[in-house]
């Protein structure tokens, strides 16, 4: 069933944000602006932090219990110095000489039982915080039956956000404008408060979701139960040394009440810019970039709504909400593969009829941002 959708409440813009790793310039705070071009960039390297993901599990004997080793906390601008710090924790307070290291050429981590040991074995016992999954192994697998194991390839980018959001059900989650390669998987997760989170895996929820990314924009319909103000969203990416976002999106959709389904029309124009002056049409109008952009024009029904004279309807509110500089989606189709992020050019003008339960709106004209 197809049902034009609007999304413009968005609660990720009112959060106060507590990211994994940010550049100076560069805050995680530009994930809430409206530009899509001025974005949130992740520290480059290898980012542990306690009680996150900096724990493991080993054995250097094949009897006994599981040791627990903490890599100390920070960023490491390259894999040989993670190495080493592993290492350190591993053979810390034992009499074995494990081995930890980092191969610049392809990029991976090996375990090695060292010159003493004539056992190891990696476990999963602290896998909701494991320092695993950011070196190129599973942190759910146990490794045992050999002297020594390979990671697959990492260049680190293991990241996340936290944020406290207002209070509310939301439908829908959007991220925009990001690097991460289509199929990275986003562990996306809502609780009654940030502090009940154990590590990036582990805590009381209220609920989660895992997100299958695609190239530069997800558009993610949320299960009906998906509430919450402590937020957390985290992702592993090897394949790159950081992570940037235009913009994090999350909140309740609107669609037009009475609108018929299966009934979305628009017309889609192209414009090429010939330099980078753009004429300010709204307040939303900020480009510094030559390249096209695409027009919309939607065309809808006259609206049924429940008349009140003295209380505004949804579509009301939306219109008088975003006028013509804010930003919002637009879902034009139900598999959420026509989406548009974009403002109202012009005005919003709308003609409420009297004593009747209909509202004209002559055409939205929307032009995608950037």
């Amino acid at each position: 069933m197809s049902q034009m959708r609007f999304l413009y409440n968005n609660l990720f813009d009112a959060a106060t944000l507590s990211p994994s790793s940010e550049l100076t310039n560069n805050p995680a705070e530009n994930a809430q602006n409206e530009i899509l071009g001025k974005k949130w960039i992740t520290g480059t390297g290898f980012v542990i932090v306690t009680d996150i993901n900096d724990k493991l599990g080993f054995k250097a004997t094949s009897t006994g219990s599981v040791t627990l080793a903490t890599v100390t906390s920070g960023t490491y601008v390259d894999g040989s110095s993670l190495a080493g710090i592993i290492q350190t924790a591993m053979r810390s307070g034992t009499v074995y000489n494990i081995t930890c290291q980092y191969n610049d050429t392809d990029d991976k981590f090996r375990f090695g039982v060292g010159a003493t040991a004539t056992s190891l074995s990696l476990h999963n016992t602290y896998a909701t915080s494991s320092v695993m999954t950011i070196i190129g192994f599973d942190r759910n697998t146990n490794y045992s039956g050999d002297t020594g194991y390979t990671g697959t390839a990492s260049l680190g980018n293991q990241n996340w956000i936290q944020a406290t959001l207002e209070a509310g059900t939301s439908t829908h989650f959007i991220i925009d404008n990001h690097n991460l390669a289509s199929g990275t998987v986003l562990t996306l997760r809502l609780a009654d408060a940030t502090s009940t989170f154990s590590g990036l895996y582990g805590g009381s929820m209220s609920a989660s979701a895992s997100v299958v990314l695609s190239a530069t924009r997800t558009v993610y319909e949320l299960s009906s139960s998906f509430s919450g103000v402590g937020f957390q969203a985290s992702w592993y990416d090897p394949a790159v040394a950081y992570s940037e976002f235009g913009r994090i999106w999350i909140g309740k959709s609107f669609y037009p009440a009475n609108h018929p389904d299966n009934k979305i029309s628009w017309l889609k124009k192209r414009i090429l810019r010939r330099s980078k002056r753009t004429m300010a049409e709204s307040g939303a109008t900020s480009f510094d970039k030559k390249d096209p952009v695409d027009q919309y024009t939607l065309k809808p029904d006259p609206l049924n709504e429940y008349y009140n004279p003295t209380t505004k309807t949804g579509m009301e509110t939306f219109l008088d909400t975003v006028g013509d500089y804010q930003c919002f989606y637009t879902i034009l189709d139900s598999d959420l593969s026509n989406t548009v992020y974009g403002f109202i050019i012009g005005n919003t003008d709308y003609n409420r009829q009297k004593n009747t339960p209909t509202i004209i709106i002559p055409k939205l004209l929307l032009q995608e941002q950037k």
